[in-house]
């Protein structure tokens, strides 16, 4: 049976679309279809959706861009016009403002992705803020709790059932009444119901269907278990005046005027991109390029010349070639199905040298620099991205990466989603070396010390004493998950991760003890305490440059990005070839895989690669 390809295109003539600024430029013009989201269109759409919050807009979001209607649809959007400044001004009594405040907190921060979900979303959002209207003194709380409490008990019925039911019941108690079977326990149960269902009538006719549990359990939970509901009352209680709410860092008030960072890595790179080898390209117009390639769109910045541009165009369809014979597929297959567009100086962030947008599906190279090196990563990015897209069959509204493994859908090959793991864990899964931070306090002798003591005592140094109370602590946690499986036959993978992070919090206070004795013997205070771990050393580094937390370089997506771009660069070279424009700087063992590490890495990108290359 024939596979469906994942790069068919369908290449059509691609015309000017000059924007007023560009008339007079002879080759830095856009081309093709119009790239959206830029951050003043962005912009727009938000001020538009934040002065009108309706279904109708929505849906009109919806039908253009899915991916922005899960932007804008998230509590972070919908409850921005909430604030405590507002609520002073209108009387709102001190404990009901931080009320309102812990009910925003328990809500859920964005629903599932879909429309009917965001449709939802929306309606018990603008329900939630209504209600808040009529809560100005804390002798309103119990009726705004009965009333959230109705709606939740209301929100599993329709209009329709219920007069159906009503219809139903009403026949049949009609019926009893003829009969003069009055007085029978039925009677009075079906004319209780029927009671209920007319109540339950009146409730949607005036409020709607609304599913205000969408908004999430905790949320859900504040209304429904009494616990939970004391619990916010007596915190909200606590708050007696004005100024102890405002002065309060929980408020949720930003702070601005927050100084940027230094990177804590940037490549080394050449002064001007070279290239050696590789076929001769002719390409010298916007039009060529994307025709050439199947890019539905080109896009140029206002402030990008002619001059740049042209070596852009020839530069970039070099690269793009350079990439497609490592890859070994065909020129126009690198369009992802006609999604991929490019833009040159036009969408800019900050010192990037480049990067990808999964909104609007483009690659941005900056005005200057965008010549050095970074179109295989931001490519990496691309095709991991539309990987996940088409998992989905790009009926998706949230974008994110095949790399995640998370959330991806079934219209993949199951050999693809098994190459995309295995690479993941030859990633992240390795023998390396792991650091604590060490947190003894000056003067004061760990608990610990004596249950490690003999660990120190056999051992040649620190680290080795830990090595030897890391073999014993994972054996004594090997045989509890064995005594697990032996007597519990259901899932035990909850309990499983629970034992674990029980014994490497356990391992850790350990650790932190032995990093104790050390200092006792060299009279030197270890700042960091070293430990075995099984991460890759690719991974650890990237969790250092990150500050000991998954945030950027360490994140599944850069990981990929990076073991992708290092296999392209590597290719080339084995082959002679060098493509700076293409990828460059990669060899750096700080951000990038090095020795062993990177052999294994590179066999299962290319493995990756092969899986997909069977599909075109």
């Amino acid at each position: 049976m024939n596979q469906l390809s994942f790069f068919e295109i369908n290449q059509e003539k691609v015309l000017e679309n000059r924007t007023d600024a560009q008339t007079k430029n002879k080759v830095s013009y856009d081309v093709g279809e119009t790239i959206q989201g830029s951050r003043k269109q962005q912009a727009a759409l938000r001020k538009l959706f934040s002065e009108k919050k309706s279904k109708e807009l929505l849906m009109e979001i919806e039908n253009e861009s899915a991916v922005l209607a899960a932007e804008l649809i998230t509590k972070q959007e919908l409850f921005s016009q909430f604030s405590l400044l507002e609520e002073k001004e209108k009387g709102t009594e001190p404990e009901v403002a931080r009320l309102k405040q812990l009910i925003i907190n328990r809500v859920e921060t964005a629903p599932k992705d879909s429309t009917d979900c965001r449709m939802m979303y929306l309606n018990a959002s603008e329900e939630l803020l209504t209600r808040f209207n009529s809560l100005i003194l804390w002798a309103d709380v119990q009726k705004f709790i009965s009333e959230m409490g109705t709606l939740l008990n209301y929100e599993h019925y329709s209009l329709d059932e219920v007069e159906e039911k009503i219809n139903s019941l009403t026949k049949t108690i009609s019926s009893m009444e003829e009969t003069g079977n009055t007085k029978v326990r039925t009677y009075f149960t079906l004319s209780r119901r029927l009671k209920r269902y007319k109540s339950v009538k009146d409730h949607l006719i005036n409020v709607g269907e609304i599913k205000i549990s969408i908004l999430g359990d905790k949320f859900k939970n504040l209304f429904t278990k009494q616990t939970s509901l004391n619990s916010t009352i007596k915190s909200a209680q606590k708050v007696n005046k004005w100024s102890d709410l405002l002065d309060r860092k929980a408020t949720g008030l930003q702070k601005t005027g927050k100084k940027a960072n230094k990177p804590v890595w940037e490549r080394s790179l050449p002064e001007r991109p070279d290239r050696t080898n590789g076929r001769i390209s002719t390409i010298k117009m916007p039009e060529d390029l994307a025709e050439y390639f199947g890019f539905p769109a080109i896009q140029f910045g206002h402030y990008v010349e002619d001059k740049s541009a042209s070596e852009h165009i020839f530069r970039c369809s070099e690269a793009l070639m350079d990439l497609a014979d490592v890859l070994e597929v065909n020129d126009t297959s690198l369009s992802l199905k006609n999604r991929l567009k490019l833009s040159f100086g036009a969408r800019g962030r900050g010192k990037a040298l480049g990067h990808y947008e999964r909104g609007q599906k483009v690659i941005n190279f900056t005005k200057n620099k965008g010549t050095l090196g970074v179109l295989a990563h931001e490519f990496g990015h691309s095709l991991d991205n539309f990987l996940y897209d088409f998992s989905h069959n790009f009926k998706n509204g949230k974008s994110h990466y095949l790399s995640e493994l998370e959330g991806y859908g079934d219209n993949l090959p199951e050999s693809v989603i098994e190459a995309m793991t295995e690479l993941m864990t030859a990633i992240k899964v390795g023998n390396s070396t792991a650091y604590f931070i060490n947190e003894n306090k000056p003067g004061v002798k760990p608990r610990e010390t004596l249950s490690v003591g003999r660990f120190y005592r056999q051992a040649e140094n620190l680290a080795h004493a830990i090595e030897l109370l890391k073999a014993e602590q994972d054996n004594d946690l090997k045989e509890e998950i064995e005594m697990l499986e032996y007597y519990q036959t259901s899932s035990i993978q909850k309990e499983v991760e629970k034992l674990e992070n029980k014994y490497f919090k356990e391992f850790k206070k350990l650790a932190q003890a032995l990093a104790w004795l050390d200092q006792q013997v060299h009279g030197k205070r270890p700042d960091r305490i070293p430990y075995p771990s099984n991460t890759s050393k690719f991974y650890q580094n990237a969790l250092a440059l990150d500050g000991g937390k998954v945030k950027y370089w360490a994140a599944d997506c850069e990981l990929f990005a990076r073991a992708f771009e290092s296999y392209i660069e590597a290719f080339l070279k084995k082959q002679n070839r060098q493509s700076d424009y293409l990828v460059v700087g990669t060899t750096d063992s700080i951000a990038y895989p090095s020795g062993e590490e990177k052999i294994k890495i590179h066999e299962k990108v290319e493995n990756l690669v092969k899986e997909i290359a069977k599909l075109l």
